[in-house]
């Protein structure tokens, strides 16, 4: 697949049919989004903690997911690994709220190779020929959402496997073409997943048929807050996807 890069296969971490390559070149790498921490305010309450000086935090208003968490600025200039930890020591915070960084998320390396060779030797490991001898996907079967940097939509090896709906881009809050990859490795994973097979382009996909949505969370550096991915799992699940890729 010509715009993807790596000597090895990227690392898809799938909720269903576990599609891993073992040549993984995807690492992680985690840091805290300071100015802000991610509080779970109980059901049916009022959010104490932005009422109380002591604890230092202001509401943005913005909720992540749907079990209650909120995004909170901190506004006593702490880091927030040392708010959260100080939150936690604090004999007067709610026993029944929970708090938690808000990660940075960011895949550091992508692959550059475009030919079937440089991911051949992770495809015959699980026994991927063999399994197309038996079947290459279902273009009806299960739809696989890419939560990453994007899907490049006019890809020869991906554009016949993209959804109608195309994906979403967290970022800007924006549905459809905005979700085109400006960095690439949201375009590698979903080439490894379903990158179109026996076309004479590039490489193929584990499956050649299934359908790809795209969540972007990452910016074309890389990076991204857990809160937003979070958003991207919603909007996945939202729109009937039961399997995610998951690589950074």
């Amino acid at each position: 697949m010509t715009a993807y890069a790596g000597s090895r296969c990227c690392h898809i971490m799938l909720l269903a049919f576990t599609l891993l390559l073992e040549d993984s070149i995807i690492a992680l790498a985690q840091r805290a989004k300071d100015g802000y921490v991610l509080v779970r305010v109980p059901e049916n309450s009022v959010n104490i903690l932005a009422e109380n000086s002591v604890f230092a935090l202001q509401d943005t208003g913005e909720s992540v997911g749907t079990q209650g968490w909120r995004k909170m600025k901190i506004t006593d200039r702490q880091s927030a690994v040392n708010k959260v930890n100080q939150l936690k020591r604090l004999n007067s915070f709610p026993s029944n709220y929970q708090v938690e960084v808000d990660w940075e998320v960011k895949a550091l390396a992508t692959p550059n190779d475009a030919l079937w060779s440089s991911i051949s030797g992770a495809m015959n490991r699980i026994s991927a020929p063999a399994a197309w001898d038996i079947t290459t996907g279902n273009a009806n079967g299960q739809t696989v959402c890419i939560i990453d940097t994007g899907i490049n939509l006019n890809h020869a090896d991906l554009r016949d496997n993209i959804h109608p709906t195309l994906g979403f881009n967290a970022i800007t809050g924006q549905a459809g073409s905005a979700v085109n990859d400006d960095n690439s490795h949201g375009s590698h994973c979903a080439g490894t997943i379903a990158g179109v097979g026996n076309n004479n382009v590039g490489v193929a996909g584990v499956s050649w048929r299934n359908k790809v949505l795209g969540c972007k969370f990452l910016t074309a550096d890389g990076s991204g807050s857990t809160s937003a991915a979070i958003q991207c799992v919603r909007w996945c699940r939202q729109q009937g996807a039961k399997i995610t890729s998951n690589s950074w």
